[in-house]
């Protein structure tokens, strides 16, 4: 066992439980991309619009 800096999946979701409304899009991109998709996966049971983009995806924002 050791410390890190880095939130854990049970923190992550912890943390994510305190939004009232989602954000309207969340992108995991960080981690094991199974670990990233099982991330994305369980913000999705929880209502987040979550998604694991793919390597060199690009993405445009509007208002």
């Amino acid at each position: 066992d050791g410390f890190s800096a880095h939130a854990d999946r049970k923190s992550l979701l912890q943390w994510a439980s305190n939004f009232v409304n989602p954000p309207k899009q969340t992108f995991t991109v960080h981690g094991e991309q199974e670990a990233a998709t099982a991330l994305a996966q369980a913000l999705q049971e929880r209502g987040w619009n979550a998604t694991v983009p793919k390597l060199r995806q690009e993405v445009k924002w509007s208002k």
